[in-house]
């Protein structure tokens, strides 16, 4: 009897092997079982795209539901953090880039990812820096934004002015536009300080003087000078301050909302921010009635900045890992990431996808001409360093001090000794 029932196990066995099945197959594995994977983003303007996707991907699997949940991006860490410590976590999420990614990270809930065999043929593997603590990668980028300047079409127009090629083009710009009555340029105020970002990443990332620290994630590497675009961002501060082509702090608006919707109004000529701002704009403004172009430096290259706007990451909580992971890279896919960039104008993550709407498609030329693009050097290093570079960078703008070389020492230093280095 006991011969007899060895040979049924290794009958069984071999059937199984022979029909491409596993033992959790045959016992009702999560491979046709009915189950909801939960999926958590901060967009909900563009809820619909991922409930779309959602559709597709769950028609797909036999038994899966993907339930989309969303929240507001100002309440969104607060609201992951929340919905992780009760009973019905998400599996799948957003997760925040750059200032936003420590409070993901250091919150002991995301899985370590294995890229291998998640990531697409032409995904770019660099762009891995932004979800990753230094040692893991605990998030993946799956869209981008582009940071950009935006400018009134109607003034541009009135006054014969053309998109600038370097920093002292778009000086003369501002110039220009003072001169003929109006408010040339503004940046939002954040928290006390400028917020500078988005207009320093194009400097940064277009200046000839650019040792190469910045294309490695790194700003000063305790040997060299500090990265040569910060003494060109110096430059265009002291310039466009003492020409009074920017509002003083105390006037500047308070948030990057309020400076979109002052722009809208035509309180100002050009202001700062990124792609992600192009859909709000568009329904304040209305098509053509804005323009927008990236930064440029010191030299004549004026390529674009690549900044994660999605990263998605997956919960150790999770019992559904494999079909989170199925997903995630569902929505890597081609055909998922041209529905995600072109609804949402945002650049994909991978080589080679095609986009249909206007603005998506001159964001990806962008990023690919003068030599191709740059990786946002504010949003791959670590917070405190990135809290360094806010001081100083507050500082140039505030003309506080007029010592450039001085400031410069300083900021190295500090620099240098929140990395840890002597």
């Amino acid at each position: 009897m006991k011969r007899r029932m060895t040979e049924l196990c290794l009958l069984l066995c071999a059937l199984l092997l022979m029909n491409g099945c596993g033992a959790a197959n045959l016992f009702g594995s999560r491979g046709s079982s009915p189950r909801t994977l939960r999926f958590m983003h901060p967009d909900p303007e563009h809820q619909g795209v991922y409930e779309r996707l959602a559709q597709k991907y769950s028609k797909l699997h036999e038994g899966l539901t993907v339930k989309v949940l969303c929240a507001a991006r100002d309440r969104y860490a607060a609201g992951w953090l929340a919905a992780q410590k009760g009973d019905s976590p998400a599996d799948l999420f957003a997760v925040l880039p750059g200032e936003g990614f420590a409070a993901f990270s250091e919150s002991g809930i995301l899985s370590k990812l294995k890229t291998d065999g998640l990531l697409p043929e032409g995904y770019d593997k660099n762009l891995l820096q932004f979800g990753s603590d230094g040692k893991n990668t605990l998030a993946v980028p799956v869209t981008g934004s582009v940071p950009l300047i935006f400018y009134n079409a109607a003034l541009y127009e009135k006054y014969g002015l053309i998109e600038p090629a370097t920093i002292s083009d778009f000086i003369v710009n501002c110039q220009l536009l003072k001169n003929g009555g109006s408010k040339p340029f503004a940046m939002a105020v954040k928290d006390g300080r400028w917020d500078m970002l988005d207009f320093s990443e194009g400097v940064i990332a277009n200046g000839p003087r650019n040792s190469k620290l910045v294309s490695g994630g790194v700003l000063t590497d305790g040997k060299s000078e500090l990265d040569g675009g910060f003494y060109d961002l110096w430059g265009a501060a002291f310039s466009l301050v003492t020409s009074d082509a920017l509002p003083e702090k105390s006037g500047a608006p308070s948030g990057h909302d309020q400076l979109i919707k002052q722009f809208a109004q035509g309180k100002y000529a050009m202001v700062c921010g990124d792609s992600s701002d192009l859909s709000t704009l568009t329904q304040q403004m209305g098509a053509g009635k804005f323009g927008f172009f990236s930064m440029p430096g010191t030299d004549t290259a004026y390529g674009g900045v690549w900044k994660a706007s999605l990263m998605l990451g997956i919960s150790k909580k999770s019992k559904l890992k494999d079909d989170a992971e199925g997903f995630l890279s569902y929505l890597l896919s081609r055909d998922s990431q041209a529905a995600l960039c072109d609804e949402t104008s945002s650049v994909p993550a991978v080589q080679g996808v095609s986009l249909s709407a206007r603005n998506a498609s001159r964001l990806q030329k962008m990023l690919h001409s003068s030599g191709g693009y740059s990786l946002s050097v504010f949003q791959r290093i670590p917070d405190p360093e990135r809290k360094v570079c806010v001081k100083y960078l507050d500082s140039f703008w505030s003309l506080q001090p007029y010592d450039i070389d001085g400031s410069i020492s300083r900021f190295q230093q500090e620099l240098e000794k929140s990395a840890g280095k002597k």
